[in-house]
């Protein structure tokens, strides 16, 4: 049973003959008390946790890969990224949150920096999750160099 419907559940059992205002109260103690769970297993190292919290790359390792990315031509022929943009993650972070991949999102070997048109091409062309900006592109523009 997944973790979300047995959070429902339970809180189904516990309403039956609250009224609407108690309801409401009980369901705002529940997040409350699920958040203060989350923010605790996060201090253990334990889980990504809420993806407001740690989604955030930290800025010492944003600028590493910004820097290393500058200049890169991402496998696109005559094109050089002049202007990295934010980092993006190469597999999706929510694959770690959810425990389907092991490790931090984090790493310089998640993280790519392109500049905005290779990452607006990398959308038009729909890069799968879990494959870099410039495998990608090499392999479609293989033949072009």
């Amino acid at each position: 049973m997944n973790q979300r419907y047995e959070q429902s559940a339970q809180l189904d059992i516990q309403e039956v003959g609250l009224s609407s205002k108690e309801k409401k109260k009980l369901r705002i103690e529940q997040r409350k008390a699920n958040l203060a769970a989350i923010k605790e297993k996060i201090k253990r190292g334990e889980t990504y946790g809420d993806i407001k919290v740690s989604r955030r790359i930290p800025k010492e390792i944003a600028l590493a890969v910004q820097e290393r990315d500058r200049g890169r031509d991402f496998g696109r022929p005559h094109h050089i990224c002049k202007h990295p943009g934010p980092p993006h993650h190469i597999v999706y972070f929510k694959h770690f949150l959810h425990g389907e991949t092991e490790g931090s999102p984090h790493t310089m070997k998640n993280l790519e920096s392109p500049c905005s048109d290779c990452h607006k091409l990398a959308h038009e062309m729909n890069i799968p999750s879990g494959t870099s900006i410039e495998v990608f592109f090499r392999s479609k523009f293989k033949n072009l160099s």
